[in-house]
């Protein structure tokens, strides 16, 4: 590990210390809003606003639990106050398997003074010290310092997903189901879903991207009451000609209004499979109002070039980095 910058780290209100989750968190919103505010999609957005909410009231917050998180992260404190967070929280693996660190953000009058790197290596030697077997993260690709601040600490790429945007306000194409082959999903499938995603995202990227069995659960009385009670809804089809090679989920949010596609294509699929994606996906909204639409998708140029031709936008590209410890 590179040396560290030297630093003066205290539990006071000079330097780095842990970050207080009730104390911190309006400093550390305000932060997260001018650093990232620009590039936030509707979900990003909803999370903002649900960490204004928490900060605003501190018995939401301890509705949620957030002042028992496990070591949630760090803050750079100068003359009393927050200049700089960094957020950090294990795998569903425990303290001994991954962590993952959510964003880095420093103020921009603080900028270029090594902070964002101290707070790295800070955040390193104690996952270090818990035992953690790798650390990761993600950063824009066209985010040229970041990368080289995260090569130089060790992290590799490791592998790469589009974030695409499709504008709110436009209308969706008229489409007709194409129902050969494809059926809607059902209880055992989240197994067929996982196969694909592994094959879709391969180890390690999908250790990073936390691609995990259970994450693929849809249907069922118990989940559907839930997300109503969130104000979500989610219908979700498994394309099986013989085994899965296709599958979607389009989910909505009714509250903060907006609609969130889940596309799995196998890395093999041909031009008119991946049509048939989208066209099954465009099938599910055609009921749904024309809310802005968000689609994390592998960089398959196939499926790329076809959501770009009903409507969706390269938001960015995100590259997924992780250090081994």
């Amino acid at each position: 590990m590179a040396a560290a910058i030297p630093i003066r780290i205290q539990h006071g209100e000079q330097g780095i210390r842990p970050l207080d989750t009730l104390r911190d968190l309006p400093t550390v919103v305000n932060l997260v809003e001018q650093g990232f505010g620009p590039e936030l999609d509707p979900p990003g957005q909803r999370m903002l606003i649900r960490m204004r909410r928490a900060a605003q009231r501190n018995w939401w917050a301890r509705f949620w639990g957030l002042e028992t998180l496990d070591l949630p992260g760090f803050v750079w404190v100068e003359d009393g106050t927050v200049i700089a967070n960094l957020s950090i929280r294990r795998t569903p693996t425990g303290p001994r398997g991954g962590w993952v660190i959510g964003n880095v953000v420093v103020h921009p009058a603080h900028r270029q003074r090594g902070i964002g790197r101290a707070l790295m290596e800070t955040a390193l030697n104690t996952v270090e010290e818990r035992g953690g077997r790798w650390i990761g993260l993600e950063v824009r690709a066209d985010n040229a310092a970041a990368h080289t601040l995260y090569t130089r600490l060790g992290f590799k790429t490791v592998g790469e997903t589009a974030h695409l945007l499709r504008p709110a306000g436009l209308p969706w194409p008229a489409t007709t189901p194409v129902t050969r082959d494809w059926r809607p999903h059902r209880d055992g499938d989240e197994n067929r879903w996982y196969a694909l995603a592994r094959q879709v995202y391969p180890h390690p990227q999908n250790e990073l991207l936390e691609v995990r069995r259970s994450e693929y659960t849809y249907g069922g009385w118990e989940r559907t009451l839930q997300l109503w009670l969130e104000g979500r809804h989610e219908r979700a089809w498994l394309h099986t000609a013989p085994e899965p090679r296709l599958a979607l989920c389009a989910q909505t949010d009714r509250r903060f209004r907006f609609h969130i596609w889940e596309l799995l294509a196998h890395p093999s699929a041909d031009a008119t499979e991946v049509s048939a994606l989208t066209t099954q996906a465009l099938y599910a909204m055609r009921k749904q109002a024309a809310w802005p639409t968000t689609s994390i998708v592998a960089p398959q140029p196939l499926l790329l070039t076809a959501l770009t031709q009903v409507g969706f936008q390269v938001h960015r590209m995100l590259m997924q980095m992780k250090m081994t410890l």
